[in-house]
């Protein structure tokens, strides 16, 4: 029997493939061969869903052994995330995380983290005891797949960054380039930590570029996090106060200008300059017109309506 645990394809309309799907093989054949897609890997045993008696893998593309009594669980192997954002459309996991900063205020955070799910043999059987068993094959593939991401991924996620954000202030946060690059730094490097704890440590989750069946080096799986944002409400609040703070800053900047032209001036030379000006920019609007008069010549001018 073979039974096949996908998740999300990565195509462009990012087709919600998840499953645990147990699909029965031809009756009467002592053994036969399995060849796998490109983006799927698997392990076999013989027996049922949750016996020990390991037989082998077999690698993405490849063909493999599987006897008649065997059971082959494909797992995939190609570029994965797990998505917290506002995006429907993207196909995201989780709506964004919700968590607390410094002084009890609610933010919100989205982001994404980007892996390839480790298809070397030893690891991947590990996986499939450790994790693909707790999730029995059913008809809602998509279900099962994004329970065991919110589980492994998820929560340590959102245990990280309620962990992190509670040291920074939500004006470092939105305000200070520097906290907020120091937030986003520990954050990530809280995620790794949570999400290896969880897994025991096991490299289950790769790089998003590795490449399987190729001995390439699992590496460390990527994480995206942007600026944790406030409250709409205090958003605006805080939108409304920046642009009073610039208009104060903007008075007093001309107020110092007029300052020191006065004092280089004089109070006639400056309201001279004045004069100036306001003539320099009606003509550059279009509003007067200079007309140069020769010394001692006289001119009609007819004003227009």
């Amino acid at each position: 029997m073979k039974k096949i645990f996908r998740g999300r394809g990565a195509s462009p309309v990012r087709v919600a493939l998840a499953a645990v799907i147990a699909v029965g093989l031809a009756v009467g054949l002592s053994s036969c061969t399995s060849r796998l897609p490109i983006d799927q890997a698997a392990v076999v045993y013989h027996g049922g869903m949750h016996t020990k008696d390991f037989k082998h893998c077999i690698a993405a593309g490849k063909n493999g052994d599987v006897g008649a009594n065997d059971s082959e669980y494909r797992y995939p192997v190609n570029s994965r995330d797990f998505q917290f954002d506002t995006d429907k459309v993207s196909g995201r996991e989780r709506d964004p995380i919700t968590v607390l900063a410094k002084g009890g205020v609610q933010m919100t955070v989205t982001g994404a983290v980007y892996f390839t799910l480790n298809d070397n043999c030893e690891v991947l059987q590990k996986f499939h005891e450790s994790i693909g068993t707790n999730y029995e094959p059913g008809t809602d593939g998509l279900q099962k797949w994004n329970d065991m991401l919110a589980k492994y991924i998820g929560v340590p996620v959102e245990n990280a960054l309620d962990r992190v954000t509670l040291d920074y202030t939500m004006d470092e946060l939105i305000g200070n380039a520097e906290k907020k690059n120091d937030w986003q730094k520990r954050a990530a490097e809280q995620i790794v930590t949570s999400i290896k704890q969880v897994t025991g440590g096991e490299p289950y989750f790769c790089k998003p570029n590795y490449k399987p069946n190729k001995n390439d080096d699992c590496g460390q799986f990527s994480i995206s996090l942007n600026q944790a944002q406030p409250p709409a409400e205090v958003a605006a609040a805080n939108a409304d106060s920046a642009a009073a703070a610039k208009r104060v800053a903007t008075a007093q900047s001309q107020a110092a200008a007029q300052a020191a032209l006065i004092k280089q001036f004089g109070v006639d030379g400056f309201l001279e300059l004045q004069r100036l000006q306001l003539l320099r920019d009606m003509m550059n609007n279009g509003k007067i017109t200079m007309y140069p008069v020769p010394t001692g010549s006289s001119v009609n001018i007819t004003p227009t309506k």
